[in-house]
């Protein structure tokens, strides 16, 4: 146990005193595919019904500045529900120039709870991680996300939780 610390803290040492800097996105449009598991944690019977299922979603992403991105995403929320959302977000990178970069971001759309309800309801997504820069074309990102989806009565709407891993990829760079 004591030498898996050991490891473990030597590793992120290492990756925290690393001194790369990241290639600048501004004006790059990306596209990002996310998947994890998905965990429904609240609606007045969403919990019924929910369990642990895939959630995946897509975004097209276009970098305003070092910091701000604007974000068009699509996410498959439950597979068992069918909880589906499309939201604009706006995302901000705490530290641009490095290659491992925490963000946050929050955004509004709008969503269909389950199979069957029209894609007239409103929806909220907060997300947060840390991305990482493989090259200056592609990152890799953990993210921990949640989604909102309102829902009629008496079903309710979905809350849900997803930590996922997200590839992204940047065109048109020179």
């Amino acid at each position: 146990m004591k030498k898996a610390a050991l490891l473990f803290l030597s590793l992120a040492l290492m990756v925290a005193g690393r001194t790369s800097y990241a290639a600048d996105k501004t004006g790059l449009l990306g596209l990002n595919y996310t998947v994890g598991p998905s965990f429904i944690a609240g609606g007045e019977h969403a919990t019924d019904v929910g369990s642990v299922e895939p959630g995946v979603g897509a975004a097209l992403q276009y970098s305003l500045t070092r910091n701000a991105a604007f974000q068009f995403a699509y996410d498959y929320i439950d597979a068992d529900l069918r909880t589906q959302a499309i939201t604009f977000n706006g995302l901000w990178n705490f530290m641009p120039e490095r290659t491992w970069s925490p963000f946050a971001g929050a955004g509004l759309g709008f969503g269909k709870p389950f199979s069957g309800e029209s894609w007239g309801h409103f929806a909220l997504k907060l997300e947060g991680g840390i991305e990482k820069e493989l090259t200056p074309d592609v990152s890799v990102a953990g993210v921990f996300s949640y989604h909102y989806v309102e829902g009629p009565d008496p079903f309710g709407s979905v809350h849900a939780i997803e930590p996922g891993l997200r590839l992204m990829y940047y065109f048109g760079r020179k």
